[in-house]
């Protein structure tokens, strides 16, 4: 709470001062304050503020500034700068951040902008704009400190000195031999304990654990937070060094794939939910109602096709809902938690997948009986209260009763398959939750309930 409030105290000054303040004294006041609070008050400006900054600031500043702005954004502002200006302020980004920028500006643009840089830039991000997005090579930086296993400790230490402020990846030195290939790795924490004249390959790390360059980002952030790794060394098939992930980047990683989860857990995705216009919005949702409407329609067959059960006995339409909700919430909770699972990669081996799925049923049994209990007083005693004169009261009941705890077993076996088969098959098992999950149960429930009503009236 007092970090929010702090935050919202620095939003308020940030946007006194570009409201009231000369430029220069713009630009003395807002290099106080942390880039991420520039950013949070420059989401909030109007069209002519956010102007009025970017022409102020110097490109450092804008640099720091615009690395925690989204992307496209950022793109967008650049396209509208002087080519100068625009070049300036990417070269003085994390080469990362640079290249996911450019990747959101095309055709002559970024073309003119590459040319604008300097040589070695250039051609680094050039490098990094090859590789294929959500992969480790489109999320490194080349942005890293690099020594030979034959460099003196104190020389390591003096290369960490020389480029700590000016990259993001210097927690960890690499040693390179010769053609870049990767031998070792050495913490800070232990050069800076080490003393000359050590060499670099008495103190490191021999068996160096990397990504290759083509591993998908979801796995390298899984991979860093497994190792609790700050630096990920990123190599080709000969193990030679092409950048470095910092941990910042798998951070975000974890979070976008949590967002998207979540958000296909409702029939989305996270580019829909926030950033996405009206027509593809619109193109990701339909055919997931147009699913629902099939769905709801095999359902409304399966009502008709018991009207007459249903007319002679209206008073347990009343507890439809009941048996209905029961059982699509439930396999919704179930969906969800095996979703969690697979994203953590917790069921690679046979036997965590088998452990989950008989603890799914074992604890969706349990609870169908619990639930089905209770179920079975409530329902007996609405009817009394509300319908004395029905006959058959104790097997009005038992029918609710029973088909709450078929329909809670079969909602955790589903909610527990679905995913699973549809990540044996390469689909996203995400898609298994919310919507689709919560469809296939009510209609289970549904022909399970009135099938047991026809049962019971005859």
């Amino acid at each position: 709470m007092k970090d929010t409030d702090q935050r919202t105290t620095f939003k308020q000054e940030i946007i006194t001062v570009i409201e009231s303040a000369s430029p220069k004294r713009l630009q003395d006041f807002l290099t106080n304050y942390h880039p991420s609070d520039l950013a949070d008050v420059f989401h909030a400006l109007d069209e002519e503020k956010r102007l009025f900054v970017l022409q102020t600031l110097n490109f450092h500043v804008l640099a720091e500034l615009l690395a925690y702005v989204h992307e496209g954004e950022t793109a967008r502002h650049l396209r509208t700068m002087p080519v100068q200006k625009a070049t300036n302020i990417l070269e003085a980004m994390p080469t990362d951040d640079a290249a996911r920028v450019l990747r959101k500006i095309k055709g002559e643009r970024r073309d003119e902008l590459l040319h604008a840089m300097h040589t070695d830039m250039r051609e680094r991000l050039t490098h990094l704009l090859r590789y294929r997005l959500g992969t480790a090579g489109a999320l490194m930086t080349t942005d890293y400190i690099a020594v030979t296993p034959d460099a003196d400790v104190k020389e390591a230490m003096k290369a960490v000195v020389d480029k700590a402020a000016t990259i993001e990846a210097f927690q960890r030195v690499f040693a390179l031999e010769d053609n870049g290939f990767l031998v070792g790795a050495v913490d800070l924490k232990t050069l800076i304990r080490a003393r000359s004249p050590k060499r670099i390959a008495e103190v490191m790390h021999h068996d160096v654990i990397s990504v290759h360059i083509h591993d998908t980002a979801e796995a390298v952030a899984r991979h860093m937070q497994n190792y609790g790794v700050a630096a990920m060394p990123v190599v080709n098939d000969k193990n030679q060094l092409q950048g470095v992930i910092t941990v910042d980047d798998a951070a975000d990683i974890l979070d976008d794939a949590t967002d998207e989860d979540v958000a296909k857990l409702a029939g989305v995705s996270s580019r829909v939910m926030l950033r996405e216009g009206l027509v593809k919005t619109i193109a990701h949702r339909l055919p997931w109602l147009f699913a629902m409407v099939i769905l709801g329609t095999v359902g409304a067959f399966v009502v008709a096709a018991f009207s007459s059960t249903i007319e002679r006995v209206i008073v347990m339409v009343a507890f439809l809902p009941l048996v209905l909700d029961m059982a699509g919430n439930s396999g919704t909770q179930t969906a969800a938690l095996t979703v969690r699972g697979l994203g953590r990669n917790e069921y690679r081996i046979a036997k965590a997948t088998r452990r989950h799925v008989v603890k799914e049923l074992g604890v969706g049994s349990l609870n169908a009986l619990v639930i089905g209990l209770l179920t079975f007083a409530l329902t007996l005693a609405l009817t009394h209260i509300f319908t004395p004169s029905v006959p058959l009261r104790y097997f009005f009941a038992a029918t609710v009763s029973i088909s709450v705890m078929l329909s809670l077993v079969f909602a955790a076996l589903s909610g527990t398959a679905m995913p699973l088969v549809l990540k044996k098959f390469g689909a996203d098992p995400a898609f298994a939750g919310g919507p689709l999950v919560t469809a296939v149960n009510d209609l289970f429930a549904l022909i399970v309930y009135l099938t047991l009503i026809s049962v019971l009236v005859q």
